[in-house]
């Protein structure tokens, strides 16, 4: 990056790299993962993105709807590699949807049928997490749900009518999760009411952070021990892939923005000094009323909706930026960091639309049922200290809580220690907080993901209102996640299953493609207890290749688990 003023613009410090070398002991990919061919090309048939300073804000283009069904939304979805030209100089090699950086939105009304047909090009195992929606599990791409390099899958899933968000989507495949994010993997998903009680006159639009950090040649560079430790920050920040781009309006115009922290690490405290900002939503939608505010934290994968009024003088400018904030990360950011500008054009002032004083009508979830206890902890396993809930590293083998459907649960976290911040995100459904640090949440709102400071403590209420099955719950810090940071949750639908509270070290015996999916995740000819948990003395499932499993084998599997039989045959067969 050889031009000064880009530098200077975009100056965020740098992460010291001279950390020590990690152990080869269970670091999987952290390590340098040298995937990208180095000669590929760009997506073929997709215009050249450029990128400079100072551009008008752009917004990725939505799919593209194949289906003349107006109830159903269908779409492609390939991800491959690809080279960018998003610094001065040499293109970028990066993982892309649609080579598209970020990736085109995904944009239709609440109750619609949702159908993505999605294409790994990647020489990696890669899926597709829909991040915030009520979908079933086993649609919702998690960790173990993973498409091999070359291969196919559709997921199919309906909008929560009740639920208008704007929320995003991101590669999730466990371990690597941390590798595919912050090279490209994720886009924006936006969900439109039906009734809007926001005046259309303000807009709607969709802004992505997320920094990156390179070198010389702008090619990503290494993950250090520094980074599974702090989580990969980088030294320049992203809006909608674009660096330092401008909002221009009207004096006086209104504007509706969401906000996404994309980063795998970064928080942003964002404010607009200067312009009246009004905070409107989070993650599961709109609030009941709006909330005048100076800034507002995002932490990673969590959304803001926020109303802006241009002030009402033309040829001005602002500066959006991200103040500094202490996440107990080593050296602490004392900047403030542009993201970008907000300009007044020299068109006569505006009157907008009044903003409505009531928004919608939010039922607190009542605070009643299990109380659940989880503790944030980065411990020592096997000589080395990994991050962990409840002193348990991630297991693809056991599942940690189950629950019932449609019951309510309050949810305690506690961060026991270490400095760091840590943003906890549950799959598959939404849930309110009740309080952060022994503080009542003011207002009742919709949430999927919620940070906890270090040493803190975090109250919320979920009630199992979507779909059985295996949830999960992590940090979303990335290298914290695929270091061991998230536990299982299963939701039981079955009056004979297991019962509230049971920890489980054996799979259920009911039909359930997560489960059968996590067997093609191991590493080779390790054992799946398919037959202690079915109570029978058969053999036990082994895999040859983590991620070699044939279709047909799953098929077949999933019949035998349907109709309550073992599986007395190995998954393997190439």
């Amino acid at each position: 990056m050889s031009n000064p003023k880009l530098r200077l613009a975009v100056t965020v410090a740098l992460l010291a790299t001279g950390c020590a070398t990690a152990s080869t002991s269970d670091r999987r990919l952290f390590s340098a993962l040298n995937v990208l061919d180095p000669d590929v090309q760009p997506f073929p048939d997709v215009p050249t993105q450029t990128f400079a300073t100072g551009q008008e804000l752009k917004e990725p283009p939505a799919y593209k709807d194949t289906n003349p069904n107006p109830n159903i939304y269908e779409f492609d979805v390939t991800a491959g590699q690809g080279a960018l030209p998003i610094l001065n100089g040499p293109k970028t090699q990066m993982f892309l949807y649609n080579g598209q950086f970020p990736g085109p939105t995904i944009r239709c009304k609440e109750g619609t049928i949702v159908k993505a047909h999605f294409h790994n090009r990647l020489p990696l195992p890669a899926n597709i997490h829909f991040h915030g929606m009520i979908i079933p599990p086993e649609q919702d791409g998690a960790p173990q749900n993973l498409v091999s390099p070359g291969q196919d899958h559709t997921y199919t899933w309906v909008a929560h009518k009740d639920f208008p968000m704007n929320t995003w989507y991101h590669a999730h495949p466990h371990g690597i999760t941390h590798v595919e994010v912050p090279r490209g993997l994720s886009g924006f998903t936006q969900i439109l009411a039906t009734k809007d009680p926001l005046p259309a006159a303000y807009g709607n639009s969709q802004i992505t952070l997320l920094d990156q950090r390179f070198d010389a040649n702008n090619q990503f560079t290494p993950d250090t021990e520094f980074d599974r430790i702090n989580g990969r920050e980088g030294n320049i920040v992203f809006v909608n892939g674009q660096i330092l781009p401008k909002l221009t309006l009207k004096p006086g115009e209104i504007r509706r923005l969401t906000i996404l922290n994309g980063s795998p690490a970064r928080f942003y405290d964002v404010a607009i000094p200067g312009v009246e900002v009004l905070w409107v939503g989070t993650d599961g939608g709109l609030f009941e009323k709006p909330i005048p505010i100076t800034h507002q934290l995002v932490t990673n994968s969590e959304r803001i909706q926020i109303l802006i009024k241009a002030p009402p003088v033309p040829n001005q400018s602002y500066t959006m930026v991200a103040l500094p904030f202490d996440r107990g990360l080593l050296p602490k950011h004392d900047v403030a960091v542009p993201l970008m500008t907000v300009r007044t054009s020299a068109a006569p002032v505006v009157k907008p639309p009044p903003v409505p004083a009531l928004l919608r009508h939010i039922d607190p979830i009542p605070q009643t049922g299990l109380r659940r206890t989880i503790d944030m902890r980065f411990g020592t396993f096997d000589t080395i200290k990994h991050f962990n809930i409840n002193d348990k590293r991630f297991d693809p083998l056991r599942i940690d809580n189950v629950a019932n459907h449609d019951q309510t649960e309050v949810w305690t976290l506690t961060s026991k220690n270490g400095p760091w911040w840590h943003p906890m995100h549950l799959h598959s459904t939404q849930f309110q907080v009740i309080e952060q640090n022994n503080v009542p949440t003011p207002f009742p709102a919709w949430k999927d993901t919620v940070p906890i400071s270090s040493s803190g403590q975090v109250r919320f209420v979920v009630r199992y209102i979507g779909f059985p099955g295996l949830f999960f719950f992590h940090c979303h810090i990335l290298a914290h996640e695929d270091d061991g940071m998230m536990t299982t949750l299963y939701v039981n639908n079955r009056t004979d299953g297991p019962r509230l509270g049971d920890n489980l070290t054996r799979l259920p015996t009911e039909s359930s493609p997560e489960l059968v999916r996590w067997a093609t995740r191991l590493q080779a000819d390790r054992p799946v207890p398919i037959a202690e948990a079915c109570g029978e003395d058969v053999d036990r499932i082994k895999v040859r290749d983590p991620f070699g499993v044939s279709s047909q084998s799953v098929d077949q599997a999933l019949r035998w688990m349907a109709a309550g039989r073992v599986i007395p045959v190995q998954l393997a067969d190439r």
